[in-house]
């Protein structure tokens, strides 16, 4: 005998068991809380939302996010000299990029830009804190670095 109440229940059953197990998960990244989902020169990167322990890397990064009251933890260059007072609290990281320090400080948030770093730099940074870079090559546009910081 057919029953009609249990084909449409098997069925109903049946959809929703194919639909969750083949959902789309990059929706899940979208859909988290606390960051928000950044593209950049070198993937995508889960942001904070309100970081507190950021680390530039580069004078134009650390340059934009004092322009926009950001105070960095640490920064990897100190050629600023019209920003002396500013650099008064914020370590100097240095040159060559020195990733033990970088660990020891603990950041929530690396912020540069991709000329100049490579893909293995970028994913060992990443493997400390996330990370965005952005894509620069010298173009002369700075409103663009500083709308990706901000």
């Amino acid at each position: 005998m057919f029953k009609p109440r249990r084909f449409i229940i098997f069925t109903l059953l049946t959809f929703w068991f194919i639909t969750s197990c083949t959902g789309d998960r990059s929706v899940e990244t979208n859909l988290r809380p606390d960051c928000h989902l950044m593209q950049h020169a070198l993937g995508e990167t889960c942001v904070p939302l309100e970081p507190q322990r950021i680390v530039t890397l580069g004078g134009t990064t650390l340059e934009s996010a004092l322009a926009m009251d950001i105070q960095p933890l640490a920064a990897q260059t100190d050629v600023l000299l019209h920003l002396e007072t500013q650099l008064a609290d914020i370590e100097i990281l240095g040159w060559p990029l020195n990733l033990e320090k970088i660990v020891a400080l603990k950041p929530d948030l690396i912020i540069g830009l991709a000329d100049g770093q490579e893909q293995t730099t970028y994913d060992l940074l990443s493997q400390i804190a996330p990370t965005v870079l952005a894509n620069n090559q010298n173009s002369g546009h700075w409103q663009e670095i500083v709308r990706f910081i901000g």
